[in-house]
């Protein structure tokens, strides 16, 4: 795929990426009918700004991962940018600019071993405002330059859970970040400040064999003997790796792994997969070396 689009943080290019959707504007409609006006009146209200979703893959800078994951690390990191849509010579052509934005969305992609395509994680921000701006021509993508990036696929990946056999995890399904955004508006101001609140996770479901006696072993003492305390949690690292490669672009580290569901594919016959899905009390996203630019 193709990366059309550059993004800009706090002044300066942070990375090219596929495609993005959202960021308009919408303002409240406030109907007023005064004592003495039989007719009501119209009037906007309070704006709100739609989330801008941007898909993207590996080659973003240092500085974009690291928002990403001190996001979701309970830190409060406001910042302004741009989206700039780039033609395919790399002339900028549309330019939709964002102010105190949050991230507030992170969604990995569905990962199969058997699988070949090309894999993308999607981010969400919430500005607080954000409008379509002037093209400035004098900006240069630099070291983003290159119109492919590094490739990633969904079938590159590693999976580990203390005491558990997961050399043949098959499959695993996309996992997900998300925090709640509050916007707050104070007086007659008719923007509104946005404020994070709780951040949730998504469950961990993955496909395994139906030979996997750890996993059985877990479920019977985790699920059904009720052995289900803190200490029964378990913790886990999900790698995401360059092709061919032992090298890392992003992981997942997660804390409070507790296993409540088992489903046997295809009844109990022998060539069955099982499905299990686990709880996570918290993720923690990191970028390695290798997805930087």
């Amino acid at each position: 795929m193709l990366q059309n689009f550059l993004l800009e943080l706090d002044g300066k290019a942070v990375g090219k990426f596929f495609g993005m959707s959202g960021g308009s504007a919408k303002a409240e409609i406030i109907t007023v009918r005064s004592t003495n006006d039989s007719n009501p009146h119209k009037e906007l209200g309070v704006i709100t700004y739609e989330d801008i979703v941007l898909e993207c893959g590996t080659g973003m800078s240092r500085s974009f991962y690291d928002w990403i994951g001190d996001s979701f690390a309970g830190k409060i990191i406001r910042k302004n940018g741009a989206v700039v849509y780039l033609d395919y010579n790399g002339n900028p052509k549309k330019r939709l600019e964002f102010r105190h934005a949050l991230v507030d969305s992170l969604q990995l992609p569905a990962l199969n071993h058997s699988g070949h395509e090309e894999a993308v994680m999607k981010v969400g921000l919430s500005p607080e405002i954000s409008s379509v701006g002037n093209i400035d021509n004098s900006q240069k993508p630099g070291v983003y330059s290159a119109s492919l990036p590094k490739a990633w696929n969904v079938g590159d990946f590693k999976l580990a859970i203390d005491g558990l056999d997961t050399s043949h995890v098959k499959q695993v399904n996309a996992i997900s970040f998300g925090t709640k955004i509050a916007r707050d508006s104070i007086g007659d101001e008719r923007t509104s400040t946005n404020l994070p609140g709780v951040t949730s996770f998504s469950d961990l479901v993955i496909q395994i064999p139906g030979s996997s006696k750890t996993f059985e072993k877990w479920v019977n003492d985790f699920v059904i003997k009720g052995n289900s305390g803190s200490t029964n949690e378990k913790r886990g690292m999900l790698e995401y790796f360059a092709p061919k490669s032992n090298k890392a672009y992003f992981t997942i580290e997660f804390s409070g792994l507790g296993i409540y569901q088992f489903v046997v594919d295809k009844g109990f016959q022998p060539a069955g997969d099982y499905t299990v899905t686990m709880y996570c009390q918290s993720m923690k996203f990191q970028a390695g070396p290798a997805a930087v630019v």
